[in-house]
């Protein structure tokens, strides 16, 4: 249930850094706040995941291994991408426009999460992982 924070405060952050780029909006505080968010509930989220994938029979593991590995390195780099885009916000402290590789950072980042919800997507309800 937890994978839902993320994904919906990147997806919006990125939505925010989108439309920043075609309209004059001030959304810089909305999306670092976002990515922060989204950045947060996501290191619960890879921690639930790792312990439904300790839960696995050894069995099951090995059938579905390469999904589950992934999904797992998949998250990791949403998860950095995500983090360096809001680095790339602040500075001394303080939150400053987002620079060119804060943008490309946020959008690579929402391309992978996409990769990353259809792997868990087939973790749960392809292969009945933590049901």
């Amino acid at each position: 249930m937890i994978v839902h924070f993320p994904i919906a405060c990147w997806s919006l952050a990125t939505l925010g850094d989108l439309l920043s780029i075609f309209i004059d909006l001030q959304l810089d505080k909305s999306i670092a706040i976002s990515i922060s968010i989204g950045s947060a509930t996501a290191i619960i989220a890879m921690i639930a995941g790792f312990v439904e994938s300790l839960k696995l029979s050894d069995k099951k593991k090995i059938k579905i291994e390469k999904t589950l590995d992934m999904h797992m390195y998949l998250a990791i780099t949403c998860w950095c991408l995500y983090v360096f885009s809001l680095m790339e916000r602040w500075s001394n402290g303080h939150l400053v426009p987002v620079s060119s590789l804060g943008l490309i950072s946020s959008f690579i980042g929402f391309i992978c999460l996409a990769f990353t919800g259809i792997k868990g997507g087939d973790l749960v309800y392809k292969y009945g992982v933590g049901r």
